[in-house]
């Protein structure tokens, strides 16, 4: 089970965050050179999308861990203050 959750971890870690740990793939090149600017914030749309999937990914962690240890307070008040930042 734990070698399981270890290769789709590490799928999703090649897939998403960081597809450059991919031997495999092939680079891609783009056609036309964009402009610094446009550069920039296309660089920073690919960042943000990372982030936002990274910590989708840590808050469903966080809820997985604190239904399985209602004891943990800490994971507890962790997840009201996730939730209390998303509103």
């Amino acid at each position: 089970m734990y070698d399981d959750g270890l290769d789709g971890y590490a799928k999703w870690l090649v897939a998403e965050v960081h597809p450059s740990l991919d031997a495999n793939a092939p680079q891609e090149k783009q056609d036309t050179p964009l402009e610094g600017a446009q550069h920039v914030a296309q660089l920073l749309d690919e960042l943000n999308l990372r982030f936002q999937s990274l910590l989708d990914s840590l808050r469903e962690r966080l809820k997985h861990h604190a239904a399985l240890h209602p004891e943990d307070i800490q994971a507890q008040v962790s997840l009201l203050y996730q939730f209390s930042q998303i509103r």
